[in-house]
């Protein structure tokens, strides 16, 4: 993805928001530029080892997968609490219980102990969102994270994550080329040809900007 004339504000973000893009991977929001800065949080990842830039991705970021990317034969509980057992270098009493009030929280109660190859595909997806949440990141990147789901699982993971969005503050930045997904999202940036324009806040159209603070 080459992003021409972009500030580093486009990942800056002053309060919790619903962000949803189109034309740009979730993904891209984490990978070097060419030049300039990047910087997230007051770390310039420009500057990072890859060691760092990997722990600052367990710490701070939280992914979510068009596909899902569980581990089949492992349970919902293994699969949402391995981002901390690999920060950890193992489970804890402390991550297990957290991974268990994520997975109570998607409506998954009675699916903590099943094999993820057991579960439904928005059963599935819900695990991912709890998993991406694990680590209490800032930012959540979801990449087409509804893509692949009914109309009902959508609305159920979209309704999770509005709710986790508005109440403990975190960011999700929502890659999809739904429009219905985009109209559920408080802000939409457009990426193509290399620019990146804004949908203000109650506005019509489209407009170039740089997407920082205040704008949209």
């Amino acid at each position: 993805m080459i992003l021409r004339k972009a500030a580093r504000r486009v990942i800056d973000w002053p309060a919790a928001r619903l962000i949803v893009t189109d034309g740009l991977a979730a993904g891209d929001v984490v990978m070097q530029p060419t030049s300039g800065s990047h910087v997230m949080l007051g770390v310039d990842l420009t500057r990072a080892s890859d060691h760092a830039l990997t722990e600052f991705r367990n710490r701070h970021i939280g992914f979510v997968f068009q596909f899902h990317n569980l581990l089949p034969d492992f349970t919902a509980l293994e699969n949402v609490i391995f981002p901390t057992a690999v920060r950890e270098g193992r489970e804890t009493a402390s991550a297990r219980m957290r991974g268990q009030e994520l997975l109570v929280r998607m409506g998954l109660a009675e699916r903590v102990h099943f094999p993820t190859a057991n579960l439904s595909g928005g059963q599935k997806q819900r695990v991912a969102v709890a998993r991406a949440l694990m680590n209490r990141p800032e930012l959540v990147l979801a990449d087409e994270p509804t893509g692949n789901l009914d109309r009902v699982s959508v609305l159920q993971v979209m309704d999770l994550i509005a709710e986790i969005n508005r109440d403990e503050g975190t960011t999700f930045l929502i890659s999809t080329h739904d429009e219905k997904i985009a109209a559920l999202c408080r802000r939409q940036i457009v990426v193509g040809d290399g620019l990146v324009t804004c949908l203000p806040s109650g506005g019509d159209g489209l407009r170039p900007a740089l997407c920082g603070p205040g704008q949209g």
